[in-house]
């Protein structure tokens, strides 16, 4: 009888002290969230820098915090912050700058959803933002997203994704010239230089195109792109493309 006591205190000590363990380990977990949502706010209502960023990321990984939660975490208060200032456009493209270096500076492609959604946001001003961040992130993978974005109703021209993506075009192309994917970037850029109704998206399109195709200056494609736009009612100082399509003649036919 007395082993069974024994045995059934033994039992009862061990469950005791397995719950007692758990118990310390949420709070502990508690603990390490808490601060974690404290650095991030932190982070997001001022400037940040490389040490910031070290810091978070050693936080996150001394705490047993996945990159996941992480990334859900910062996206959660961001949107909370988006939300807020999203209707004073002014106030918030100070207020929010942060949140796109934050999440530039994290760089995981975990954010990419989260992006594309702030990119299409009800609050215009932040479209260029995310789309930048966007392309930074993914790269030369960012070919569906610009896709999409050109193909989309609503799109409205920002030339800071196009610039990045060429940079990344030029990179990819450095090391792998036959790479399908800086063939299949450039041919969208083509496309959407013949078909965007944006003189300046046009122009700035058509010198990046020169400057990183061979060929492209006296190519059909440039022709077709220039026929388009030098029938736009702007004057000789003001379209680039009655100079560019005088040059294209003088120079190839």
């Amino acid at each position: 009888m007395k082993k069974i006591v024994g045995a059934w205190f033994g039992f009862l000590f061990s469950v005791l002290a397995a719950a007692a363990a758990i118990v310390g380990s949420t709070d502990q977990q508690d603990k390490g969230m808490n601060g974690l949502q404290k650095m991030i706010v932190e982070m997001l209502d001022g400037p940040i820098d490389d040490r910031k960023i070290r810091a978070l990321k050693t936080y996150a990984a001394t705490n047993g915090i996945s990159e996941s939660t992480l990334v859900s975490t910062v996206e959660n208060l961001s949107e909370k912050r988006l939300l807020e200032f999203g209707p004073r456009p002014l106030e918030s493209y100070w207020a929010c700058a942060s949140v796109w270096s934050v999440i530039e500076s994290l760089g995981s492609i975990e954010f990419l959803p989260f992006l594309e959604k702030q990119s299409n946001s009800q609050f215009e001003q932040y479209h260029e933002h995310a789309a930048r961040v966007y392309v930074l992130i993914a790269g030369i993978d960012a070919e569906p997203f610009l896709y999409k974005k050109f193909k989309s109703e609503d799109y409205v021209w920002s030339q800071s994704p196009q610039k990045h993506f060429f940079g990344f075009l030029r990179q990819e192309e450095r090391k792998n010239p036959s790479s399908p994917k800086v063939n299949s970037g450039y041919a969208l850029l083509i496309e959407q230089a013949i078909i965007t109704d944006n003189l300046y998206e046009a122009n700035f399109l058509d010198d990046q195109l020169c400057n990183s195709i061979p060929g492209y200056d006296s190519s059909t494609q440039r022709k077709q792109a220039i026929s388009s736009f030098v029938k736009f009612p702007y004057k000789a100082v003001s379209n680039p493309f009655l100079g560019k399509k005088e040059a294209f003649e003088a120079q190839y036919h």
